[in-house]
């Protein structure tokens, strides 16, 4: 017998106590193993125990002293008094004495292995602290997203990675840290100095297990919630789905991230099964989920089984609502397509970023003509995220002039290369046009709404009605920029150099 053990408690059936009919049902319930104090305070009763093969409860501390009451001999199952006599018994002299004595005896002070539970707990505190000083060194690391480790495992090495790195760093100035390194680093496999990639592998997965049982357990209180998961290819490469979990916590939505599934096809069905496997796994209620939000792609957001219908045929009320940010993207995507002259800008703009970056002479050119004036360096156009353009048009409207006399200067340097020289000259050419400075001052104009209204949407507080207003708002702007067509022209034809066809405009 140990503490209380109220695992599968039998009706009384069996062995009866003192008083107790055969024909009455009764339990041992888990009510017994706890008592309430005059102040409401609950404290459990552990020197109780309850034996499945008598039907009875003992107490503890009285029966290891060889006291003479029931609960020391033959044990108690009157249950139907049961609350009353246990209070009776806990409230005796007899009682209260064996357990003061149990607890002296349970001290390392009173026992014949006290040096050793010494060592053992001294031992425990030595590598606790070794062990905090691992986490916080993982904890820096992780959210830092930086690389643990090196091309070998060597304490002084060079080549031993961030983790062994900081290590070494926090030894400096930390002389317990220190010790361990000097006596326990090095020492090869076998020998225990948590400093290998095992135990700090090890430590990270225990990490993890804490930080999404915390995520889970939130999802849980807060109940409803609504789940986002999309794929992307990794540096390996390896295709991940990730997952996203929104739930409401004081009023305020929260989006953490919880898990990465490997390989989980591309199929919807594969992915449902992937997102379902997670959620049994975890005891998440699939019913709980009021809502689904995933990106345009077929194998998501298909009306016939893709995922979005697979899960809304296991919970219907799971309402799919398609990512507001990749449509706004799809949507900006269409419209430059379908222009045949916008897709020769934008391919101009890519050209354009790509002669000043694949040569540092020619990019330190344009540095040393940009940035004294503090504008913005022309950065390429985002294949991803086509709301990003706008980080390309930027720099080309601001810098517009300046741009032009550096590609004019390198187009009449003997000292480039010929076709350097010669492409140079081209996109001069393609500037000094009225039509490339009307493209770059219209299109900032649209993709720099374009760009604040897309990370607007992507917010962790944007609802449905935030996100609708946020949409027609955008759209409002784009069509009041017919208005202001001519506006566009001049402006462009100034930054193009054409500053007779603005006067005539004017």
């Amino acid at each position: 017998m140990g503490g209380p053990f109220v695992a599968s408690v039998r009706s009384a059936t069996g062995p009866q106590g003192e008083g107790h009919s055969g024909t009455v049902n009764r339990f041992c319930t888990k009510s017994f193993l706890e008592r309430t104090l005059s102040n409401g305070e609950i404290v459990s009763r552990s020197w109780l125990c309850y034996s499945l093969s008598t039907c009875h409860v003992y107490c503890f501390a009285c029966k290891l002293s060889n006291s003479t009451g029931n609960l020391a001999t033959v044990g108690y199952g009157d249950w139907k008094h049961a609350r009353s006599n246990l209070e009776q018994h806990e409230r005796s002299t007899s009682h209260c004495w064996n357990v003061t004595q149990l607890a002296k005896r349970a001290s390392a002070s009173c026992r014949i292995d006290e040096t050793m539970i010494r060592h053992a707990n001294e031992v425990e505190s030595y590598w606790c602290q070794v062990s905090k000083r691992c986490v916080s060194v993982i904890s820096f690391l992780a959210e830092r997203v930086l690389a643990f480790r090196g091309t070998d495992e060597i304490v002084s090495s060079r080549n031993n990675g961030n983790y062994l790195g900081l290590m070494e760093l926090l030894a400096q100035y930390d002389s317990f840290l220190a010790q361990h390194i000097q006596q326990h680093a090095n020492k090869g496999t076998g020998h225990t100095n948590y400093l290998f990639s095992t135990t700090c592998e090890e430590l990270i997965a225990i990490m993890e297990t804490h930080v999404l049982d915390n995520i889970v357990g939130r999802v849980k209180e807060a109940k409803y919630f609504s789940v986002t998961v999309d794929s992307t290819p990794d540096a390996s490469p390896v295709d991940q789905l990730t997952c996203v979990l929104r739930y409401m916590k004081n009023e305020t939505p929260v989006e953490p991230f919880v898990h990465f599934f490997d390989n989980a096809g591309h199929t919807g069905q594969d992915q449902a099964n992937s997102l379902m496997r997670f959620i049994e796994a975890n005891g998440i209620d699939i019913a709980n989920c009021r809502g689904q939000s995933y990106d345009n792609a077929a194998n998501m957001s298909g009306k016939y089984r893709r995922m979005q219908a697979i899960i809304q045929q296991i919970n219907p009320l799971a309402v799919y609502v398609p990512c507001t940010a990749h449509s706004l993207n799809l949507v900006g995507q269409a419209a430059v397509s379908s222009c045949r002259p916008v897709v020769s800008y934008f391919g101009f703009v890519q050209e354009l970023y790509n002669f000043f970056t694949s040569s540092t002479s020619r990019f330190d050119i344009s540095m040393d003509r940009i940035n004294p004036k503090g504008l913005r360096v022309p950065k390429s156009l985002s294949d991803t995220r086509w709301s990003a353009h706008a980080g390309a048009t930027k720099p080309l409207r601001e810098g517009y002039t300046e741009i032009l006399d550096v590609l004019d200067g390198i187009s009449e340097d003997e000292n480039q290369k010929g076709d350097r020289r010669n492409t140079a000259s081209s996109l001069y050419g393609v500037m000094n046009k009225i039509e490339t400075g009307f493209y770059t001052v219209f299109w900032d104009s649209i993709l720099d709404r374009f760009n604040r209204t897309s990370k607007s949407l992507q917010g962790n507080n944007t609802d449905l009605n935030t996100a609708v207003a946020l949409l027609k708002s955008l759209s409002t702007f784009v069509h009041g920029l017919r208005d202001r067509f001519e506006d566009f022209v001049v402006e462009g034809a100034i930054r193009a150099g054409c500053n007779d066809f603005s006067r005539k405009s004017r």
